[in-house]
């Protein structure tokens, strides 16, 4: 009962900060974590832990072959999924946009070729995408946004963000809020600024700009889209991989690593908070900041960090206001991992009141600096101790951390977690499983490997009023040295692959 208590008192914050919290009652997935509150939480429930069980592969479609060349065949799978209307929407390993229509069996609708054919290694297609009223909006590793009409596939208006002459490219999907269409830069491979830009989403005007690499020398990259605010109108964005001209041991105390706030009127920083100078893994904190309530309090924001912590700060001032370990010090698998977060994405359950955590558990460092002949003044990396990798679901009280559940998995979370108001946590591991779990133990209920890699979260939808699940796997062979992919498993890496699953009509 004080569980239910708690729960319904922290949704009702929640509510009461205008922010928004789920995606539609329609069952649609219109932003890349599902909300602009970036909860990765569905209200669907007809899905549950009792019939979870009877889960099944409905159909697959076939996104795209393997790429060769440059650095996208190591790369090349969409972090970010769409639904809408009886259609989803995807991005294959060039930034081809592809509309599938769901009521016939995923037949593709159209597919919008990107014309990312010829990029070099360090440009990544890019994994996400917005809508907007009649328009599907795709950014571009060339730092162009496309504005691509939802009912033809057409190219209407292309529109530059940034260079990438000067390092600049487009990775994280673009988020649509009052109207503008927000983006923020990557590319700190290439010494890429640190800039972020808002565009007026019907006419494409360029409304304004946060240049944190002009104003205060910074660099970095932000891979995930932000989140969002509504009750004081403030953006959060995550950045990662601090670079640029400064000795090694100094680069940390830069702000290339943190958190910064933005007013989404006019791009004014509210405030940023920067990580301490630490490991290597504290060189990459961009995973998703949850916008989260507390009880009798206003907004807060959730956020797992690389080195086995979960943070909460104050969504005002970012004041620091919790720093919460997730496991006993000395367990098997808590070493800093610079893969643990910087694309994963965590999930928020409205439910329960508990957020949800994917890791990449084990000992995977960063040896640095490495200078390249391109780019004389950049700070590189490479890895270590790359064996062991495990999976670590975590469960925790989203306002205070205290870790209510814990499930680890043989292979990485590499993907991130889908909560939903079935009670259930999906989440797929780096091997290509797919896993359904108790939302409030962790209990695994249900699982189907699909013999393929995977680093697409789950994403989940309803069309006419029937629930799906559905998952990306293939066409991404990640590092070949990384221990979770030994020969034995035998998996293919040809093709990626769309898979729908849902309960059968006979077995409804």
């Amino acid at each position: 009962m004080l569980q239910a208590i708690r729960t319904l008192a922290l949704a009702s914050a929640l509510l009461c900060s205008g922010a928004a919290l789920s995606a539609p009652a329609s069952g649609d997935w219109l932003t890349s974590m599902g909300d602009l509150a970036a909860t990765r939480y569905s209200p669907l429930d007809d899905i549950d832990r009792s019939n979870v069980g009877r889960l099944r592969t409905l159909y697959s479609v076939v996104l795209g072959g393997a790429v060769e060349g440059g650095g996208n065949a190591r790369g090349a799978l969409p972090y970010n999924l769409l639904a809408r209307d009886g259609y989803l929407y995807a991005v294959d390993g060039w930034g081809a946009v592809n509309k599938l229509d769901l009521r016939n069996k995923g037949k593709p609708a159209w597919r919008a070729d990107a014309g990312q054919r010829n990029l070099d290694t360090w440009l990544q297609a890019h994994k996400g995408l917005a809508l907007h009223e009649g328009y599907v909006i795709s950014g571009g590793a060339d730092g162009s946004l496309r504005w691509i009409d939802d009912a033809t596939g057409m190219l209407v208006r292309t529109v530059s963000a940034g260079d990438p002459m000067d390092g600049y490219s487009l990775s994280a999907p673009p988020l649509v809020v009052d109207g503008k269409v927000l983006v923020a830069g990557s590319g700190p491979d290439r010494g890429g600024p640190l800039q972020f830009d808002a565009f007026d989403a019907a006419s494409g005007e360029h409304l304004w700009r946060a240049d944190l690499g002009d104003a205060r020398g910074l660099r970095g990259s932000v891979p995930q889209a932000a989140s969002y605010d509504a009750s004081s109108g403030t953006l959060y964005w995550g950045v990662a991989m601090p670079t640029g001209p400064l000795p090694d041991e100094e680069r940390d105390i830069w702000f290339g690593n943190g958190v910064v706030a933005l007013d989404v009127a006019d791009g004014t920083v509210r405030w940023l908070h920067r990580y301490a100078q630490g490991t290597s893994g504290a060189t990459n904190e961009a995973g998703p900041y949850h916008v989260v309530g507390a009880e009798g309090g206003g907004p807060l924001l959730g956020h797992f960090d690389n080195e086995g912590r979960y943070r909460v700060f104050n969504a005002g001032d970012g004041a620091e206001a919790v720093v919460a370990p997730l496991f006993a010090e000395g367990a098997e698998g808590s070493c800093a991992n610079v893969r643990a977060a910087a694309a994963f994405n965590s999930a928020f359950s409205l439910r329960t009141g508990l957020i949800y955590g994917a890791n990449a558990g084990g000992c995977l460092q960063e040896h640095l600096p490495i200078k390249t002949p391109s780019r004389g003044d950049w700070l590189g990396a490479y890895y270590r101790d790359a064996d062991n990798a495990l999976g670590i679901l975590t469960a925790a009280d989203a306002a205070t951390g205290e870790v209510r559940a814990q499930h680890v998995f043989d292979f990485p979370l590499h993907a991130g977690a889908t909560a939903t108001a079935g009670g259930l946590v999906f989440v797929t591991t780096a091997e290509g499983t797919l896993h359904a779990l108790d939302d409030e133990s962790l209990e695994p209920l249900w699982s189907s490997h699909f013999g393929s890699l995977s680093s697409a979260p789950p994403l989940v939808f309803s069309v006419d009023g029937r629930q799906f699940v559905a998952v990306v796997v293939g066409g991404n062979a990640l590092a070949e040295d990384i221990s979770y992919r030994p020969p034995e498993l035998g998996m293919s890496e040809g093709l990626m692959v769309l898979v729908v699953l849902g309960i059968p009509e006979t077995a409804r």
